[in-house]
């Protein structure tokens, strides 16, 4: 408890539940209240069955939203690690991300976790299989593609298996996800192919950001800028680096040499957007 309350006093977005107050009772329990929520979860909602697909993008766009402020927070980004219908409130048509005990903080490399994995197996993406600890920001990607895929159908790619038995799956060389269009045809080529990137098995082949699922999602062209920056080594994914001309932190979601040789780091800056920052004369 104590430690989702650290994580919600971070977070202030119109799609995250938010924070009232916490503290000890009289008799010294520890307590927090948060907003009250009155409405369903996404679970319930598509009980009924499939959404239409102008109703689920607009979903699919606030989590995005959310998970875009939470993994590029100046203070250190946040990862929720168990996104599913049930934790996806739907209050008067507005998202509300809800359970964030699992969370991770990007740059928190001590949190222990019990168990063999870390989240609901039909939501979960298949590097939390291998290694929760080690996940990063794209865990959640997979996690919002796969409510979307769940909202527009109605079904999952993993209905009725046992958590061992999507692991098999993932670790078969030629599993992919099937098309979304496969078992709803009336859904846009265009969505299925965004979903369908959003879930590769490999974490490099899919979106890198919440920003960049979010642009593709809403058809706007993703197109980082390029801006001259020194920096040596590298960065693990995840991790946050400072643009000294900004003064602002920055998500790393990529890097990498390009064809002529000039290596760069593409992140994701709160205010900015996502910049590609090439090496600069002065290494």
């Amino acid at each position: 408890f104590e430690r989702e309350v650290g994580v919600l006093t971070r977070l202030r977005h119109k799609n995250i539940v938010r924070l009232l107050e916490s503290g000890f009772s009289e008799d010294g329990t520890f307590f927090y209240a948060m907003e009250f929520l009155e409405g369903e979860t996404l679970w319930n909602r598509v009980k009924a069955g499939p959404l239409p697909e102008s109703q689920a993008l607009r979903i699919g766009v606030e989590i995005l939203e959310a998970l875009d402020y939470a993994h590029t927070l100046p203070s250190g980004g946040v990862i929720h690690r168990d996104l599913k219908p049930d934790n996806i409130y739907l209050v008067n048509g507005q998202v509300k991300i809800i359970d964030y005990g699992m969370s991770k903080m990007i740059q928190d490399a001590t949190i222990t976790v019990t168990g063999s994995n870390f989240g609901s197996p039909a939501f979960m993406s298949p590097e939390q299989f291998d290694d929760a600890k080690a996940v990063d920001h794209r865990a959640d990607l997979w996690s919002a593609a796969m409510n979307l895929y769940y909202a527009l159908s109605g079904s999952l790619p993993f209905d009725g298996e046992t958590s061992l038995g999507i692991l098999k799956k993932f670790h078969q060389p030629d599993f992919t996800v099937p098309p979304l269009r496969s078992i709803k045809p009336d859904v846009s080529e265009h969505v299925d192919a965004v979903i369908q990137k959003a879930v590769r098995l490999n974490p490099r082949d899919r979106f890198q950001s919440a920003r960049e699922f979010l642009d593709h999602l809403t058809n706007i062209p993703h197109q980082p800028r390029v801006q001259p920056y020194t920096f040596h080594g590298t960065y693990p994914m995840s991790t946050f680096i400072e643009h000294p001309a900004f003064g602002e932190l920055a998500l790393v979601v990529d890097q990498g040499r390009k064809a002529n040789g000039v290596e760069f780091i593409r992140a994701e800056f709160p205010l900015r957007g996502t910049l590609e920052l090439v090496c600069g004369v002065g290494k």
